[in-house]
């Protein structure tokens, strides 16, 4: 009973203070409210984010081994940037390669020669 009588007779006080004085108040509380929980937020991401960093390093990606001849010939890919790309377009060997149309579907297919 003596905590319901000190928050009533605080909420009487306050009842009795100016309109910007309670406006004062409420805001502060809010503010300090929103800052309280921002903390805590904060701090769960924090910790959210380490535990998905930890289960990514617990994953095994296999490293794939793809060897350098599927690559089309005369392609270096260390030299490709959109300044020079229609020059190594146009370099490239594509002896093995036939074209042919699909007239069905209007496109064209290349197909390797060696299968």
């Amino acid at each position: 009973m003596v905590f319901y009588n000190k928050a009533r007779n605080f909420v009487e006080r306050l009842r009795k203070l100016p309109d910007i004085q309670k406006k004062i108040i409420f805001f502060t509380i809010i503010i300090i409210s929103v800052l309280i929980l921002g903390f805590f937020e904060v701090m769960l991401t924090k910790k959210n984010i380490a535990s998905i960093s930890h289960s990514l390093k617990s994953i095994s990606i296999p490293k794939l081994d793809i060897p350098s001849n599927n690559m089309a010939p005369g392609f270096d890919i260390n030299k490709l940037n959109p300044n020079n790309l229609e020059e190594l377009i146009q370099n490239l060997n594509l002896e093995d390669v036939s074209e042919y149309s699909d007239e069905i579907y209007n496109r064209e297919i290349l197909q390797d020669n060696n299968d």
